[in-house]
């Protein structure tokens, strides 16, 4: 039996006095007797339509009375071709009758048609989150500053780039280009090792069915001696040696560590054809130089290396920004309580799989039925693999919307203009016939939508960094209230919720 004692307040109703029962799942079990005039006007309407649709003795399509209607079929069946109508009739009246907003539309989970038509819905409620006392988070936060070091490595990045390059007849050598054909795949130890007695073979990579790396012709890549800019740790390495016409095959894996998530710890199959060797002669760094690379604009090699410094700050400052929020949000979660409906974590599985469909289609030409099937898995097996990162990733959205809510945090329509007109300007370049032909574009719902929940993201990102370091404006009494006001809903909800399914078990 589900707990009975806890349930929503309902609001008058002269036609139905629904039966709430809060159950497990964060779900709302309500049970409503319908009334006989819904009933009946529902079933007189259905008779209409089968009136015109069966033939009945001694009357026209559609003329037969409701009476010879209900006689002919018999009520059952009627009331089976009415069921439809009664059921969404009677579910927006229950939605407008209790003090439950749904997550998603309910099911109806069961029927009885005895002295009275009782109909019993199953809907899930929106999630719950209590943030804790999420103002006295803190974390340090130190300053990133540009080195010289760094500075240098971006200047010899810059110089490489403004070099010209001449074919050579002769191996290729690090700070070579050398022209390739690849052909990559993702591995594992045991295909690794198997492939690898096959070197000799000829291969039809067109259609090698498994997990592609990459496919390019005609690449032109500058053998590195630093690994970390490589294309794969020990890429350039393998490469020493090669002349134009040769072909090497090696497997080479990818770190722990590897900035790029879904790249750590994997291993991938290389197959190069070598097209041309190419050396690289650069320029002086010099003056000169600093003025090639910036078309004229800056006049000393000095002015250079500031800008580069100003640039890598900035870079830095970003990316050291992003870590951070990340931290403080892993923070938040953490020390956040959430409960929430299935529905709602399968809607995040479906983005999750939609998006491992997306790359696949990019990266390897296929989508993710064509991996489930190649990979010997089930639809249902890949959806269950990614339970824990869609749940990861609810669960930053909801506490983020939460944040913005306890923290009044609102997005005005003017910013929304500030935004369109910004990036019509980077989509227009400035030309004033782009930016009218372009600001249409803009004005739609969806948009205008999209641009609304960016700055609202951004903003909310902004007040958690500044609570995170203590520099958050205070709230005003207002403020506060309203906080402590649905922390106190949340946690009334929660606890009677945890209640029921305690009483449950």
């Amino acid at each position: 039996m589900y707990n009975t004692r806890n349930k929503s307040k309902i609001k008058d109703s002269a036609s139905l006095e629904p039966q709430v029962q809060h159950i497990d799942g964060h779900r709302a079990q309500i049970t409503v007797t319908v009334d006989d005039d819904i009933k009946e006007k529902s079933m007189r309407e259905a008779a209409k339509k089968l009136a015109s649709k069966v033939r009945i003795p001694g009357f026209r399509p559609g003329k037969a009375p409701y009476e010879v209607v209900l006689r002919h079929v018999g009520e059952e069946n009627l009331l089976n071709e009415a069921l439809e109508d009664i059921v969404n009739e009677v579910y927006r009246q229950v939605l407008d009758a209790v003090d439950i907003e749904p997550f998603s539309a309910g099911s109806v989970t069961d029927i009885k048609n005895e002295e009275r038509l009782v109909i019993t819905f199953e809907i899930p409620k929106q999630p719950i989150v209590d943030l804790g006392d999420y103002r006295s988070l803190r974390l340090p936060f130190e300053e990133p500053v540009a080195t010289d070091e760094q500075v240098e490595k971006s200047l010899a990045r810059l110089r490489e780039q403004l070099g010209v390059s001449a074919t050579v007849e002769r191996e290729a050598q690090y700070n070579d280009i050398v022209v390739l054909d690849v052909h990559a795949y993702f591995v594992d130890e045991e295909s690794a090792d198997a492939e690898a007695s096959d070197e000799n073979e000829e291969h039809d990579h067109e259609n090698d069915e498994r997990e592609r790396f990459m496919h390019e012709h005609g690449l032109e890549y500058l053998l590195l001696e630093d690994e970390s800019r490589d294309l794969a740790p020990g890429f350039s390495a393998a490469l020493l040696g090669v002349k134009a016409g040769d072909e090497r095959k090696f497997t080479l894996t990818f770190t722990d560590d590897e900035e790029e998530e879904d790249l750590r710890g994997r291993s991938v199959e290389f197959n190069v054809t070598v097209r041309e060797v190419k050396e690289v002669i650069l320029p002086e760094v010099d003056d000169f130089m600093a003025q090639i690379a910036s078309d004229g604009e800056i006049k000393t090699l000095e002015a250079l290396r500031e800008r580069i410094r100003e640039n890598l700050q900035t870079e830095l400052e970003n990316r050291a920004n992003n870590q951070y929020a990340n931290q403080i949000i892993e923070q938040l979660v953490s020390q956040s309580s959430f409960i929430y409906p299935e529905e709602i974590v399968e809607e995040y599985i479906d983005d999750v799989i939609k998006e491992i469909d997306d790359y696949l289609r990019q990266q390897a030409g296929f989508g993710v039925e064509d991996y489930v099937n190649l990979t010997n898995t089930s639809m249902e097996e890949l959806r269950a693999q990614n339970r824990e990162r869609a749940i990861e990733r609810m669960k930053n959205t909801l506490a983020l919307s939460k944040l913005a809510e306890v923290e009044r945090i609102q997005v005005s329509p003017e910013a929304v203009e500030e935004e369109i007109d910004r990036q019509i300007m980077s989509f227009g370049s400035g030309q004033p016939h782009l930016l009218e032909a372009l600001r249409p574009m803009f004005q739609s719902p969806e948009t205008r939508n999209r641009i609304v929940s960016q700055l609202l993201y951004d903003k909310t990102i902004e007040r958690i960094v500044e609570i995170a370091k203590g520099i958050a404006p205070e709230l005003t009494a207002e403020d506060e209230g309203t906080s402590e006001a649905t922390q106190e809903e949340a946690t009334t909800e929660a606890d009677a919720t945890s209640e029921e399914t305690k009483e449950e078990a």
